[in-house]
């Protein structure tokens, strides 16, 4: 069961459930579908998008938030990019 969601975090997922158009899932919150519809529309990457919808999850209270932070750190966002060493003249 969902912890109860307190007044600021209500007017966050009222926010975003008013911008997706989408209210339908308990304490007004958008549904996955049309949240991710919504993102692509707007012009989100696949990533980027899912990154909100776990931050969304997690301050709804859906899980908790050890396996929020496990869902992001798997979807591998924040590992270094690889740097090309040039080569130098000796």
């Amino acid at each position: 069961m969902p912890k109860k969601i307190d007044k600021d975090i209500k007017e966050i997922i009222n926010t975003i459930s008013r911008v997706v158009g989408c209210g339908i899932q308990y304490n007004g919150s958008p549904c996955n579908t049309c949240f991710h519809a919504w993102a692509s529309d707007v012009g989100l990457s696949d990533d980027m998008a899912h990154l909100f919808w776990l931050v969304l999850l997690g301050i709804r209270g859906d899980y908790p938030e050890e396996e929020i932070i496990e869902g992001i750190e798997e979807m591998n966002l924040f590992k270094p990019k690889k740097v090309r060493k040039i080569k130098t003249k000796k």
